[in-house]
Formats: structure tokens, C-alpha cells, sequence
């Protein structure tokens, strides 16, 4: 009978996290094609002036939307299944109010500091109107981060993609109708839309909540407890992101445009495979809240994450100077063996990421945090030296070794785990 309740649990965590990894597969690889679509349609439509200060603008928007979440997301993932309808109210009204007010104030700075300078050359008619587009737009964005992770956390993943998809498909139709208001056009049909998903998702939530599906945790989590843990995430989230937002530009700076190009989409590449760790731990998090199935949700997570990510990887490792060739008509000699390192590193990375998940689950952040500041030590010092010396194969090298090294560490946690849960 015991065995069969196993079978069933592992059957039934198994179906819950393929199925809402699936909502979010669908949304993330939705979100690729529309963002190249909108890029091609802005080439099609509008001058060169207005597409490289688009290319400033919109990215801007992006990482003003990540920085200025404050890890809010995260904590909405873990604790949102496990609040009361009441607190669940109190918290995600405050969370907006501090995502609105964080973006503002980011937003500001990252205006001041990027933007103000030449859009007061080229649009000083048009200024206040384009920093009240970009300010609507960011905080938009930051809004709709923090509603993707109370959706998530609340097991509503099949959301996701009508809330992020079908309105963000209005930004294409909208590019040639505001065409003559120029680089207004463009940041309007990237913003309004946000907004309207950011509005949408608010009913959504309004929905859940109505719905009863939030349920009385043991104790009332206090707004301190809430924030400490959202800040928590905030630094573990900034450093698992720090070599990807760091490395690409510190190799244009030093190695020139043709290294940093082969060097950035190799990246890119080779990045788009943690879109299965990802989406899994995503998922996972409030599936694991239970205490009693969390070891049968990692071990499970964990087993779905590779099944998609092992056929994925050996693809693209064996098509590698193909995609590169789509990608550049001509790269570097080295670019291919780059490419196929970081391939390989997927798979440390890949367990880093999901231990990181697994910490937040049980609320102990000293762990993921310490590790993903040894990796960044150790990345941007010995990966730094052969990035001076003009060695990118050095540089990935070290990637995949402390990766793979932290990994080791991580699949040495699990089997800890795995001998308690046998006692």
C-alpha cells in the first residue's frame, strides 16, 4: 500500500509540474517570437535614428522592470499559496504600491543616467512625453513581474500566457499605426500594451482571490518577514544574473565588436537552456511548500529539468557552427569551442539554479547566496585574468569548472536528503 502511494504521489507531482512548466515554456518561447517580431517590425516601419534609440529604450525598460521587483516575485512564489485571503489582500497591495514606488525611483535614475542626454538632443519637443511613456512602461513591467509570481505561487500558471501573450500581441498591429509620432510610436506601442496585461492581471488575481484557493497559514507573516525575504532574493536573484548581465559587455570593452558579438550570442545560446530549470523550479516552489512531498517535488523537478534539457543540449551542440552561422556571417575560429563549453556548463548551471529554488523553499537563503558569491568571485577574478589577456577560451573554461564544482557540491546536498527521507 505504501509503495502504491508513492507511485501515485510521484505520478501526480510529476503531471503538476510538466503541466505548469509547460504554461511557462509556452509563455517564455511566445515572449522570444513577439519580441522578434516587434524588432523586425520597428526595422520595417521607422528610421534609423529611431530604431537605435529604441534599442536604448526598451531593453532599458526591461532591466528597470527586473531591478526594481526587489525580489517581491520570489516571495509571493513560496508564501502566497499558504496565506489567508485577507493577508494575501494586505501583502500584494503593499507589494504594488512598493513595485510602483521602487520603479519610479529606479526608472528616474536609469533616465538621468542613459537617456536624458541624448533625447534632449534628438526629441526635446517630445521629452516629457516620452519620460511619461517610459516611466508607464517600466513600472508596468516591474507590476507584471510581481503578478507573474503571485500567479505562479498560486499554482494559476495556465494564466500566464493569456496574460503576457495574447495583449502583448496588440504591440505589433500598433508599431505601423503610430508610425508618424516616431520614437513616441514606438515606446507607446511597447508600453500601452504592457499596461493593459499589468490591468489584466490584476483581475486575474482579484479572481484568485475570490476563489478561495489561498488558505490559512500556522502564523500571520509579518510585512518585516515578507520584505527581509524579498530582499533576501533580491541579492541571490542579482548574483545568479551578474555574469550574464556583466561578462558581454566586459568582453566588448576589452576583446573589441567582432569577439563581443561571437561571445554575446554564444552566450545567448547556451543561456536559453535554463529556460528548463527555470520554469520547472518555478513551479516547484509552492508545490514543495508541503513539507511532507518536498523531497518526492525536487527529486521529480530535478528529473524533468534534465529529461528536456540533456536532448536540447546535445542538439545544439552537435548543430553549433550551423546556428552560429545563421547567427554571424563571420566569427572567430574559437567562437564554436566557446559555444560548446557553455553547452556543457549548462549542466552545473542547471543544479545550481534548482538549489538556489530549493533554498528559497525552505526559507534558508545563506547557502544559494554564499555559492553564487563564490561563483562570481571566482568568474569575474580567474575568468577576469583571461578575459585581460584576451583568452575568452580561458574565460568559459573557469565558468565550467566552478560551475560543475558547485554542482558537485549540490548533488552532495540532495543525497544527504535522500538518506534522511530513507530514515
Amino acid at each position: 500500500m505504501e509503495t502504491i502511494l508513492k507511485l501515485n504521489l510521484h505520478i501526480f507531482t510529476s503531471l503538476k509540474l510538466l503541466k505548469g512548466g509547460m504554461y511557462l515554456l509556452i509563455n517564455s518561447l511566445g515572449l522570444i517570437i513577439l519580441g522578434f517580431i516587434f524588432w523586425w517590425t520597428v526595422t520595417k516601419f521607422y528610421n534609423t535614428t529611431v530604431i537605435g534609440v529604441s534599442t536604448g529604450i526598451i531593453p532599458l525598460i526591461i532591466i528597470i522592470g527586473i531591478f526594481s521587483k526587489l525580489g517581491l516575485d520570489f516571495s509571493f512564489l513560496r508564501f502566497i499559496s499558504n496565506l489567508s485571503v485577507t493577508q494575501g489582500k494586505k501583502l500584494i497591495t503593499f507589494s504594488i504600491i512598493i513595485g510602483i514606488l521602487s520603479s519610479l525611483i529606479v526608472s528616474s535614475f536609469f533616465y538621468v543616467l542613459f537617456l536624458s542626454q541624448i533625447l534632449n538632443q534628438l526629441y526635446k519637443t517630445q521629452l516629457i512625453l516620452i519620460l511619461g511613456l517610459f516611466i508607464i512602461s517600466a513600472t508596468s513591467m516591474t507590476i507584471g513581474l510581481i503578478e507573474d509570481g503571485i500567479l505562479i505561487g498560486g499554482q494559476y500558471e495556465q494564466s500566464i500566457p493569456l496574460k503576457n501573450l495574447l495583449i502583448s500581441t496588440l504591440r505589433i498591429p500598433l508599431l505601423p499605426l503610430l508610425q508618424r509620432f516616431g520614437i513616441v510610436g514606438v515606446v507607446a506601442a511597447w508600453g500601452v500594451p504592457s499596461l493593459i496585461s499589468t490591468l489584466f492581471g490584476i483581475v486575474l488575481i482579484i479572481k484568485y482571490l475570490k476563489n478561495g484557493k489561498v488558505k490559512k497559514d500556522e502564523r500571520p507573516l509579518s510585512h518585516r518577514e515578507f520584505i527581509e525575504y524579498s530582499l533576501g532574493n533580491y541579492v541571490l536573484s542579482i548574483l545568479q544574473n551578474a555574469p550574464g548581465l556583466l561578462l558581454p559587455p566586459l568582453v566588448l570593452l576589452i576583446m573589441g565588436v567582432n569577439a563581443s558579438a561571437a561571445f554575446y550570442f554564444s552566450w545567448m545560446i547556451a543561456s536559453s537552456l535554463q529556460v528548463f530549470p527555470f520554469m520547472f523550479s518555478s513551479v516547484m516552489v509552492p508545490m514543495a511548500v508541503d513539507h511532507t512531498k518536498r523531497y518526492q517535488t525536487i527529486m521529480n523537478c530535478i528529473r524533468l529539468v534534465f529529461v528536456f534539457l540533456i536532448p536540447t543540449s546535445i542538439g545544439l551542440f552537435i548543430f553549433a557552427p550551423s546556428i552560429l552561422g545563421i547567427l554571424l556571417h563571420q566569427y572567430p575560429a574559437s567562437s564554436i569551442s566557446i559555444l560548446r563549453i557553455l553547452i556543457i556548463s549548462s549542466y552545473g548551471v542547471a543544479l545550481n539554479t534548482i538549489f538556489c529554488y530549493i533554498k528559497r523553499v525552505e526559507k534558508v537563503l545563506k547557502p544559494a547566496l554564499l555559492l553564487m558569491a563564490l561563483l562570481n568571485v571566482i568568474t569575474f577574478g580567474l575568468g577576469g585574468y583571461y578575459l585581460i589577456h584576451h583568452r575568452l577560451t580561458g574565460l568559459v573554461y573557469v565558468w565550467m569548472i566552478t560551475n560543475t564544482i558547485i554542482s558537485m557540491f549540490v548533488i552532495l546536498n540532495i543525497y544527504q536528503r535522500h538518506q534522511r527521507q530513507k530514515q
